[in-house]
């Protein structure tokens, strides 16, 4: 799939966790254009072949993990906030993390939203379906 397509781009080190993020859009009909990266390096190199292609198609939400390996959600939020070709995709930090350093810093750096990860599964599925919808059917956003 190619940054042209992406709606819904998914950055999440866990598997298990992409699993249910990605099922609960599947059930409830959000995830035709979505694509899962597993870390901030893959995202800076998605976002880096969008600029090169001739067409800009941004995706319309981002669910950031903050926790990955090699570049984390945090470096991720500065550098698609320090571009004018990505500074207004909307940002959802989804994190196991509910320590207010990381809630902070997040919101100063520019993110949307800043939600915990439920540790209960249909609650998750749940949150990750409202926000989906949110984001894809009721949010508007200049072109």
């Amino acid at each position: 799939m190619t940054s042209e397509t992406v709606e819904i781009l998914i950055v999440e080190d866990n598997d298990y966790d992409a699993q249910i993020a990605i099922r609960a859009l599947k059930t409830n009909k959000l995830d035709n254009k979505l694509q899962r990266l597993r870390d901030g390096e893959e995202a800076i190199d998605f976002f880096e072949e969008m600029k090169k292609s001739e067409r800009i198609y941004r995706p319309k939400v981002i669910f950031l993990d903050l926790n990955m390996p090699k570049v984390d959600g945090h470096e991720l939020v500065e550098y698609l906030k320090s571009d004018p070709l990505t500074e207004h995709i909307p940002i959802v930090i989804m994190t196991s993390s509910d320590l207010q350093a990381d809630i902070i810093k997040s919101y100063n750096l520019g993110v949307n939203s800043y939600v915990t990860k439920p540790l209960d599964l249909p609650q998750f599925m749940n949150v990750i379906a409202e926000i989906g919808y949110y984001w894809l059917a009721i949010n508007r956003v200049g072109e």
